[in-house]
């Protein structure tokens, strides 16, 4: 950059060293050289043979590239070359001077514009632009710009995207039958000072074309820029939020099924989501041809998250459900000691059994108990009650059990599936932006 800013005025001094022999041979210079010019005819001998312009560009600074409006801002100068037949001399004739430096205006410049540039001012140069001469009639002219173009931002791999960004140059006016446009080397130049913290900045080849209009051809130069987004500002304060919020909704099936928390911490992660959907969609264009990964991953995020919600809405449903039956008897200890309990139960019983069976047991060993004979029908029907309330109450437990165990499963298959999507989707996506 240093060397582009202060060109004209280091050249200015090495001119003004080598016409040391006096300035009266400059000023002669310069007035056999503009005297009867006129900077409104192009510079050719033979009117068949067009002015060879060879064109380049220097990129000082990438200031903003905005993925909404798909506009890039940037700062830099146009490099443009172009022999002058009317401005050779003898070096010799003239004190040795071997160049001058000219103002724009004073002689013919080529009528350059950025053709896809969104400013108002599309033509490059201005009055203070000055030229470089040398004795051959070899003149350069690096104008400097400052302007918006329009660049297709392809948002698919955000956010490692690449975009390849056009500058176009052209001629307003003068077809290819009177100049000719062609790409000088170096055809672009990155400055030390166009390092961008959210851009990795790169060149491509530059891509010539014809366009016809009104039936004459006009030759543009399409320089392209290839602007990399740096991904770990949004790895770190985007991406990896993201997925610690889908991870909630997976802890949140590990919460037992009996606590209400579930539901609260499934509704929190819901609105935690909605709010990452707004700062994601800050950073994309409104409009685009593609859909960005990163967009399809919040909303997946979003989905999962509402599915959290109703899964663990009804793992507690199940479990309010289970609370309609009678608690478990105490010493109950499962479905597999269902029928042990009920062999038990039917022991503790076995001195209050009914006096009918107590009685027919008695007939058939020829015994008859003592005492038993005064047993009255009202003890019999209480007898008879407990028992059967014992084994209504073994049956319910038994459902309460089965019950429950429904609930855990339910809960449990929800994590897994939670989890399996989670991970599945979160790869998908990191595999789509790094290939």
């Amino acid at each position: 950059m240093f060397k582009q800013l202060f060109f004209p005025i280091s050249v200015l001094m090495l001119g003004a060293h080598a016409s040391s022999g006096g300035a009266k041979e400059l000023s002669r210079l310069l007035s056999s050289l503009l005297t009867n010019y006129n900077s409104n005819v192009l510079p050719i001998v033979n009117s068949s043979k067009p002015v060879d312009v060879h064109v380049g560009i220097g990129i000082m600074a990438v200031v903003n590239l905005d993925t909404r409006s798909q506009v890039l801002h940037l700062r830099g100068y146009i490099k443009v070359s172009w022999t002058d037949c009317l401005l050779g001399w003898n070096p010799a004739d003239y004190g040795n001077i071997s160049y001058v430096i000219l103002p724009q205006d004073n002689i013919w410049t080529p009528d350059i514009i950025m053709g896809n540039s969104l400013r108002e001012n599309i033509y490059v140069g201005s009055e203070e632009t000055r030229l470089f001469v040398d004795y051959t009639g070899l003149v350069s002219w690096q104008p400097f710009f400052t302007s918006d173009f329009q660049c297709e931002v392809d948002v698919t791999k955000y956010p490692m995207d690449k975009n390849l960004c056009p500058i176009t140059v052209n001629s307003w006016m003068h077809d290819t039958a009177y100049m000719k446009l062609s790409v000088m080397e170096p055809h672009t130049i990155l400055e030390s000072t166009v390092s961008n913290g959210q851009f990795s900045i790169q060149v491509a080849d530059p891509v010539t074309t014809v366009g016809v209009y009104d039936g004459l051809e006009y030759d543009f130069v399409h320089f392209r820029i290839l602007l990399q987004r740096r991904p770990s500002y949004t790895f770190v304060c985007m991406l990896l939020p993201m997925f610690v919020i889908g991870l909630l909704n997976v802890i949140s099936f590990m919460i037992p099924s009996d606590s209400s928390e579930k539901v609260s911490l499934s509704l929190n992660i819901l609105l935690a989501t909605a709010v990452f959907i707004g700062v994601v969609h800050g950073d994309l264009p409104d409009r685009s041809d593609t859909i960005s990964s990163v967009a399809i991953y919040v909303i997946f995020l979003l989905v999962l998250s509402f599915l959290g919600v109703l899964g663990n809405t009804l793992v507690l449903l199940v479990h309010q459900h289970d609370q309609d039956y009678p608690p478990m008897p105490e010493g109950y200890h499962g479905n597999s000691h269902a029928v042990e309990s009920h062999d038990n139960s039917s022991s503790l019983l076995g001195s209050e059994q009914s006096p009918e069976k107590q009685l027919s047991h008695s007939r058939l060993l020829n015994t008859t108990p003592t005492g038993q004979n005064n047993v009255s029908s009202v003890q019999t029907s209480n007898l008879c009650d407990r028992y059967q309330n014992t084994r209504q109450e073994l049956s319910s437990a038994h459902v309460s059990v089965i019950l429950r165990s429904r609930a855990s499963r339910l809960n449990h298959a929800m994590l897994i599936a939670s989890a399996v999507s989670l991970f599945g989707c979160t790869a998908a996506v990191f595999v789509l932006i790094t290939t």
